[in-house]
């Protein structure tokens, strides 16, 4: 039996070329204005493919349709009937049953319109059941990878390194903790836009994001991070880290909530530079504030500043006659009346025992600044309820003005104390402004 047939005699040539190509060849010709279609060529390899004899297509056409498998010949049918519609070219790969077994083939065809008004469908068909074999192994071992994956305590997210980022898994621990799904954060952006709700902050971690991959790229097998605060699903912020390294081509991102470790260096930071007692800034805060407040008034030359040094008249005495106990509630109530006194912009601090201080930030005239002290220093002086016992305490303060009395922190604060010091040495509670060779009494 000859391995090809045709009802074309001129075409022997062609087909002895057909011999040697691995996939069958075949053209099909539906008549005008019908479905119906009859096989007019078939390839060599056809028979061997299939198991299909030629003379059996050519008396039955339909009978290789007979074969599909069930579970792929609705997909045909609808691509077929599509494409004969509308006169375009097929593509459809699906399963054949056949006398050896189940096999996977690839259809491809393109019609032609033929003079008499029908049209020839020429086209080919690939046996590729070892490339979907080879497809389910790795899409197996990849399902192993994943479930390996979704057992560890980890956010992870997989992506595809393409020109923009294609996610196609993350774990249950990364649904866990951020409350997106795959079908949220399939691309970069759709992570980007709900992770980072503020337009400026996404557009500075996108960069980031952008230079993390570049990097990674650029040397293999490395492993960069990232650190960032997104926002989850439910709305709540936190502090990530992120791990990310290329895994055979692909973008592997591994997160860490550092959450409790920022909240932790915040609080140690803020403990580190704030009083414990009052809660206000300490001297290290405070000289930090007016280093930094002198540094931009040299700038701006009309800016001005005063600086208020405060000691507590006779507090000494509060801790021997009612304890310690009561002394640092004391000074807990002073700082928290202190700070209730002063703008937002404006430094209040304890400097350590019963001194504190004041840096007033764009302060106005002289006399203004005065009024201001002598305000702090009659609210300070009015009484507190301390473990149901009323206690009253006065204060002396020193005021030294920024430029006219110094432009330097320690010329400043030195100023200012000995003008605290002649308030002290004048009876305590009232208020002095630093003044060359002796310091005055600030009108009331």
């Amino acid at each position: 039996m000859p391995d090809f047939w045709s009802d074309r005699p001129d075409a022997e040539i062609a087909l002895r070329l057909t011999r040697s190509i691995p996939v069958a060849t075949y053209v099909c010709k539906t008549a005008p204005r019908a479905m119906a279609l009859r096989f007019v060529f078939l390839s060599g390899p056809w028979q061997q493919l299939t198991g299909l004899p030629p003379d059996a297509l050519k008396n039955d056409p339909l009978l290789v349709f007979r074969h599909i498998h069930p579970h792929d010949y609705r997909a045909w049918l609808r691509s077929s009937l599509r494409a004969m519609a509308r006169r375009q070219p097929l593509h459809w790969e699906g399963r054949l049953r056949l006398a050896d077994g189940i096999r996977w083939f690839s259809v491809e065809c393109t019609p032609a319109a033929l003079p008499d008004g029908s049209l020839a469908w020429e086209g080919v068909l690939i046996d590729i059941t070892a490339r979907r074999q080879m497809e389910e192994q790795l899409r197996a071992g990849e399902r192993r990878w994943q479930q390996a994956l979704d057992n560890i305590p980890t956010p992870i997210l997989y992506a595809r390194l393409i020109d923009r980022l294609d996610t196609f898994f993350v774990n249950r621990q990364f649904v866990a903790s951020f409350g997106y799904t795959l079908d949220d954060i399939q691309t970069s952006k759709g992570w980007l836009r709900r992770a980072y709700p503020d337009r400026d902050y996404r557009a500075r971690v996108r960069v980031q994001w952008q230079k993390l991959i570049r990097r990674i790229a650029a040397a293999p097998g490395s492993i960069e991070q990232l650190e960032t605060r997104v926002r989850c699903a439910n709305g709540r912020g936190l502090d990530i880290l992120a791990f990310a390294a290329v895994v055979e081509n692909r973008l592997l991102i591994s997160f860490v909530d550092i959450s409790e470790r920022k909240r932790m260096e915040a609080r140690n930071h803020h403990l580190a530079r704030h009083d414990r007692l009052t809660g206000l800034p300490n001297r290290m805060r405070f000289d930090e504030r007016l280093e930094a407040v002198l540094s931009q008034a040299a700038r701006r030359e009309e800016r001005r500043l005063a600086l208020l040094f405060i000691d507590l008249d006779r507090f000494k005495q509060i801790n021997d006659i009612y304890g310690h106990r009561v002394g640092d509630l004391l000074l807990g109530a002073v700082g928290g009346r202190l700070r209730s006194l002063v703008r937002e912009r404006d430094v209040p601090a304890r400097l350590g025992g019963d001194e504190l201080a004041v840096l007033i930030e764009q302060a106005g005239g002289t006399e203004q600044i005065m009024r201001v002290a002598w305000r702090i220093l009659r609210s300070l002086g009015k009484p507190y309820m301390i473990e149901n016992m009323r206690l009253s305490i006065s204060a002396s303060i020193g005021v030294a003005l920024c430029p006219e009395h110094g432009a330097d922190a320690a010329t400043l604060m030195q100023r200012a104390d000995s003008a605290m010091y002649v308030a002290k040495t004048e009876g305590g509670s009232r208020v002095v402004l630093w003044e060359p060779e002796a310091a005055v009494d600030g009108s009331r």
